[in-house]
């Protein structure tokens, strides 16, 4: 055999520093024309919108790699930003030895247009809960992009990780990203190598050390950080999705900076890499008037606990009356405070404040010096620490305003731990670490929680188009959208008539399949018409009432297997369509929207 075809993808890298690039993979199939890539030079020719062309001058010469030596520049217009219009990449490759030649031309026509960040930080005092989000719209016309990819392979030998299909274009050597929810590779690492693997039809990304080989995790091209307040010298927190929150924060000010890469796979091999970041700062200066709120409740607890540890019943059921009285505004306030609502605030201050017969020489004052924490007012209700009786003892100290628990072991429970075996291990779980410290004969265990990481859900949408006007059902699937792709296919979706054959009278069937790589029945499907055409009938308007009745038709889910589903059509009067509905043309062309979701 000899070399007849060839194939290839293109990137628009728009991260690539000073100036995008376009990223050219090789992904023709040279084994099965019996041609070595050792003997392939490739050579791409680029027209712009604006007439410029690009020669390109031997961009692939027996790479291994696939992915084009030759730094191409994507062109620029003045404002820094690529030429809006049609592109066409010509590649031609050559065989040595035989001279054999090879060439195909795609063309694109770019619209793309980097997003404008759109970020946000808010404060809830209350709960407490400090949360940081991105509401970007990162849709590039009906295309939303890809920020993470699952682990394919793992090789700690050559120390690369290894995701499905060609995604060379979506990190170049320098790049940095994220391992996540993996057995023991989690981690940031820098990108040394990329190659494409025709072979098994992936993308190898090169670092400088795996440790583990064990195939799990995601790579994330995602990451929202929060920076504390520099005086504080603690760790950030670090999240890989749109949305952060956390419960531990302080007053002043703090930072949160949302950073992501974005894949956009446009069809035939065409995709656009782009990478964002922006940050927004949040001031916490949680109003001092909750100091007062809850110096007024805590004194009313305070004299509660005086009177029944007392033994004063009836005092202590008075200022129990009272407690339940100051603690039932709590709620109110709080919606106060969400609302923004300032006047109401103060009003309901004022209330606690004569229901607790408390002064505003119960205060706290934010001196602006140091952070402290943010502890939140909690609902309505009292707080009661109690021993299990199970070794656990609890002892309770109030001074002023404060109230301290302190739980402790009891002997017999120190001395069982003491004679424990060494062999007794502490073991985290899912989100969950453990770390031990021993020092002569004890061994301090630490347990600590890393940050959630929630995975968006799969999903797929795509038209479907039912063509009746020569007799026979027709059925085409278009304008196929995929987001967080990893089960769903939608390269090999099918549709069929189960009931091919069947009498006229039997109502018509749709099955749908081979929409999932690994069939299973657990995903959901929503149908929704947008239009349904009607041949014209020479005695009847079709803007008539029977015929806006004869254009009335409902796609419904009537059966839903494992890897497949049916589709009947609700006609009027609530009764399915028959089979011969659709072969007598009483209905000319049917289209309707699909969305699966696993």
């Amino acid at each position: 055999m000899s070399l007849t075809s060839t194939n290839f993808n293109i990137s628009f890298n728009l991260s690539v520093s000073p100036q995008p690039e376009f990223i050219l993979t090789d992904v023709t199939d040279y084994s099965a024309q019996s041609v070595a890539i050792a003997d392939i030079t490739g050579n791409l020719k680029i027209t712009a919108p604006s007439g410029v062309v690009y020669n390109g001058t031997n961009d692939i010469v027996g790479s291994s790699s696939r992915i084009n030596g030759t730094t191409i520049l994507v062109p620029l217009l003045s404002g820094g930003t690529p030429e809006v219009g049609l592109y066409s990449f010509e590649y031609t490759v050559t065989e040595a030895g035989t001279g054999d030649t090879a060439v195909l031309t795609k063309t694109f026509n770019y619209q793309y247009a980097t997003p404008s960040m759109s970020v946000g930080a808010t404060v809830d005092c209350l709960s407490p809960r400090l949360t940081g989000s991105d509401n970007t719209n990162y849709l590039s016309g009906s295309v939303s992009p890809s920020d993470r990819f699952s682990i394919a392979g793992v090789d700690t030998g050559s120390n690369f990780f290894s995701v499905a299909g060609d995604k060379t274009g979506y990190l170049v050597v320098g790049d940095t990203f994220n391992i996540i929810n993996s057995t023991a590779n989690d981690g940031e690492y820098t990108v040394t190598g990329v190659s494409y693997d025709k072979i098994n039809d992936q993308t190898d990304i090169t670092v400088a050390s795996i440790s583990n080989a064990t195939v799990d995790g995601t790579l994330v091209g995602r990451k929202t950080t929060l920076f504390y307040p520099a005086v504080l010298q603690i760790a950030d927190v670090v999240g890989y999705s749109t949305t952060l929150q956390t419960n531990t924060f302080y007053s002043q000010t703090h930072e949160f900076l949302f950073e992501a890469r974005n894949y956009y796979d446009f069809g035939n091999g065409i995709s656009v890499v782009d990478f964002v970041s922006k940050g927004t700062e949040v001031d916490v200066d949680c109003d001092v008037r909750l100091c007062s709120i809850f110096c007024c409740v805590n004194e009313v607890f305070n004299k509660y606990m005086s009177y029944k540890n007392s033994g004063n019943t009836k005092l202590a059921q008075i200022a129990l009356e009272q407690y339940i009285l100051v603690t039932s505004h709590l709620a109110s306030l709080r919606t106060a405070f969400e609302c923004g609502d300032d006047t109401a605030v103060t009003n309901l201050v004022n209330q606690i404040k004569v229901a607790a017969n408390c002064t505003d020489e119960c205060s706290c004052n934010d001196d602006g010096g140091e952070p402290t924490p943010i502890t939140g007012l909690g609902g309505a209700g009292s707080v009661v620490v109690q021993s299990s009786g199970n070794g656990v003892e609890v002892a309770t100290n109030v001074s002023g305003s404060t109230t301290t628990y302190t739980l402790s072991l009891s002997e017999s429970i120190l001395n069982s731990i003491t004679a424990a075996s060494s062999t007794s291990s502490v073991s985290g779980g899912t989100g969950v670490s453990v770390t031990s410290t021993t020092v002569g004969s004890n061994t301090d265990y630490e347990v600590s929680l890393t940050t959630p990481v929630v995975t968006p859900e799969e999903f797929m949408a795509f038209n479907v188009k039912i063509d009746v006007a020569s007799g026979v059902a027709s059925v085409t699937g278009s304008n196929y959208s995929v987001q967080n792709q990893s089960n769903l296919n939608d390269s090999t979706i099918t549709f069929s008539n189960p009931d091919s054959g069947a009498p006229s009278f039997y109502y018509y069937r749709l099955r749908v399949n081979s929409f999932q790589n690994v069939p299973n029945s657990s995903y959901k499907v929503l149908i929704t018409p947008y239009f349904v055409s009607t041949p014209p009938f020479s005695n009847i308007n079709s803007n008539s009432i029977y015929g806006l009745f004869t254009r009335y038709l409902n796609p419904v889910v009537t059966e839903q297997k494992s890897g497949e589903f049916d589709i009947m059509f609700i006609g009027v009067g609530g009764y399915p369509i028959q089979r011969s509905s659709i072969s007598n043309t009483t209905y000319d062309k049917i289209y309707f929207n699909v969305q699966i979701i696993e």
